[in-house]
């Protein structure tokens, strides 16, 4: 009996250690982007900050000398709402790291 609790305690003693060590090993690594001009296309105002704000975040960082823009295919206006969504897409653009109030496009449809 007191050798299973002699193996529990090192088992609780070594797995964080073990894990700390193999997991980044182990898990696969995409590069990183760098110097790179990027556009991310979204459906709708809004895509950005719900869907792709890591991503958005991780591409903008000044050490990685990234140009982001985003192109948005629609206005959102259903509602009446598309010059005030709009001008949230910029905003939500500048807080995630664009560089200019025009990096952000919406493609308007008749």
């Amino acid at each position: 009996m007191g050798w299973m609790l002699f193996l529990g305690a090192l088992l609780v003693a070594v797995a964080p250690a073990l894990y700390i060590c193999l997991v980044p090993l182990l898990t696969p690594r995409l590069p990183t982007l760098e110097n790179k001009r990027i556009c991310l296309l979204i459906a709708h105002p809004d895509d950005e900050a719900m869907f792709f704000a890591p991503t958005v975040l991780a591409l903008t960082k000044p050490e990685t000398g990234n140009h982001v823009k985003i192109l948005c295919l629609s206005s959102g206006d259903a509602d009446g709402l598309g010059e005030t969504r709009k001008k949230e897409l910029v905003k939500s653009g500048m807080k995630l790291g664009l560089q200019q109030e025009q990096d952000v496009f919406v493609i308007e449809s008749p």
